[in-house]
């Protein structure tokens, strides 16, 4: 019930955090549409989605492995998410954290 609760809670606070702004959500996505180019306030709605949720994804996920274990294929399997997820998380931090250090240093 733990995980179940935890999954849960992350996933209705990332609904809470993009219904709260779903009338901007919508006029930002339909700009980006019809520009064909994300604008900025578009960029900064799912950079604040994709990196609570892929954080908190990826603790559930490592610790949840253990349980999940039956045999070499669903090990496999939970590894190569945990990878999958470890590489997204920290290419997203690298873009925003590293990246926007040195260009604000310029």
């Amino acid at each position: 019930f733990f995980l179940g609760g935890m999954m849960l809670s992350v996933y209705s606070a990332t609904m809470a955090m993009l219904v709260s702004n779903l009338k901007e959500l919508y006029s930002e996505a339909r700009n980006t549409v019809n520009t064909g180019i994300f604008t900025d306030k578009y960029l900064q709605m799912m950079n604040l989605e994709k990196g609570f949720e892929s954080a908190l994804s990826l603790a559930a996920s490592a610790y949840i492995v253990r349980f999940a274990i039956n045999d070499a294929h669903t090990c496999a399997s939970n590894v190569f998410n945990i990878i999958i997820s470890a590489v997204s998380l920290s290419a997203f931090l690298q873009r925003r954290v590293i990246l926007a250090q040195a260009f604000h240093q310029m």
